[in-house]
């Protein structure tokens, strides 16, 4: 029923042609946590101590006992860390060296999830993985592999793909500068139109008879934020009915339409939409407020990162001589795998 508002930059996604994703117009922003509270430190007796110790210095206690154990592989570590470089051997396989160079290309290129592995199990995983691979890689050579045309053809074309990666990359890298990231903030953000918002609280029942009863009550005094907690259907209820702030295109078009014709401190009529009926209270107007440079720079780095792929595409392609037969030689036989061996 409504869009996800988002922070910094995604707020302008209209501006800039991005699309903002969906989510319940009931849905409850408030933090899951926001009604816990704290809890009292229970204290343990210590066995064989005349005393108490609360929890806290138990775990003191045992933190101080894993520092001391952890203490020499801490100083290893420091110490690899300062005498490594790219062409230390992690291993040998039947004479064939595995380097931390090699190690490190492949940690590079792991999928976030795997970044956030302890570096014991990414170093242990991923030098099992270089000598398998220098194992498959022997045998491979020994059985004459090097030499098939099939092999030979796949290894042309891989390094073709990471040529052409890893020029690209260097390109986007020196082509996002400080300037150009702020003359990009200045074009998609700062020159654009504000953007109106509103903050409503809203009752949502099944039935108008109902939203009309409801209505009235708030004619003769009565509390929105009470009714809608005692009245309410959705997960508003619990926040008095409260949205938040909200743009037009976030709320479906009935919601939207009468909540940005209202004025500030007005109750609505009964609104029906796909959802039920809704008594909507405006509770402010206001322009959405703009993101800061630094809050939109990962944003805008991602943004000109496209543009720039696009600009150095374009640079080549019209500094090449590029010829593609119209017939479309070969389209026939584009599925006949033995035409390569396979």
């Amino acid at each position: 029923m409504s869009r996800r508002a988002a922070p910094g930059l995604k707020a302008f996604a209209r501006r800039i042609g991005r699309r903002r994703k969906r989510r319940p117009l009931c849905c409850q922003r408030r933090s899951p946590f926001a009604g816990a509270t704290a809890h009292r430190v229970r204290r343990a007796r210590a066995p064989g101590l005349g005393g108490s110790m609360t929890f806290s210095s138990v775990k003191s206690a045992a933190a101080l006992a894993l520092w001391l154990t952890a203490a020499p592989l801490m100083a290893q570590e420091a110490t690899d860390a300062a005498t490594a470089n790219a062409d230390t051997v992690i291993a040998t396989v039947n004479g064939a060296a595995v380097t931390l160079g090699d190690l490190i290309a492949v940690r590079g290129d792991l999928p976030a999830q795997y970044q956030q592995l302890p570096d014991q199990a990414l170093y242990d995983g991923i030098r099992q993985q270089l000598t398998d691979q220098t194992l498959l890689k022997q045998a491979a050579e020994a059985a004459g592999l090097d030499a098939d045309p099939q092999v030979a053809r796949a290894v042309a074309i891989q390094r073709q793909g990471l040529l052409a990666e890893f020029y690209m990359r260097r390109e986007v890298e020196a082509r996002i500068t400080d300037d150009a990231l702020r003359a990009t903030y200045d074009a998609r953000v700062t020159a654009a139109a504000p953007i109106p918002e509103v903050r409503a609280s809203h009752i949502l029942v099944a039935e108008e008879e109902k939203a009309r009863d409801l209505r009235a009550q708030i004619d003769a005094g009565a509390d929105f934020a009470d009714l809608a907690i005692e009245h309410g259907t959705d997960g508003t209820k619990t926040q008095g009915g409260d949205l938040g702030y909200f743009t037009r295109e976030m709320m479906v078009p009935e919601f939207s339409d009468a909540a940005f014709a209202m004025e500030v401190g007005a109750v609505s009529q009964p609104v029906k939409s796909q959802f039920g009926w809704h008594l909507i209270k405006l509770t402010d107007k206001r322009d959405q407020p703009r993101p800061t440079f630094e809050d939109s720079r990962a944003e805008l780095e991602q943004a000109l990162g496209s543009e720039i792929v696009q600009q150095v595409m374009t640079e080549l392609r019209d500094g090449a001589t590029v010829e593609t037969p119209e017939d479309r030689p070969g389209l026939g036989a584009i599925r006949n795998d033995a035409l390569i061996g396979r």
